[in-house]
């Protein structure tokens, strides 16, 4: 795989990440449990995994950057 072609999948990757990251804090009123910030949301993980999905995707940005 050349470098603009992992240039590309890392941008894309990086940005889907950062994407569903946030949608996981969404409200959601048909959740089946409550998020550890005590409201139905579309993961009941959340924060911490958007904590952990913004931290994948700061790594693929910095991956990007250092390639």
């Amino acid at each position: 795989m050349d470098s603009s072609t992992l240039h590309t999948v890392l941008l894309i990757a990086g940005i889907a990440t950062a994407f569903f990251g946030a949608v996981t804090l969404v409200p959601s009123p048909r959740a089946s449990k409550k998020s550890r910030l005590n409201y139905r949301s579309k993961c009941s993980w959340a924060p911490f995994s958007t904590v952990l999905m913004a931290a994948t995707a700061a790594g693929m940005f910095i991956l990007r950057t250092l390639l």
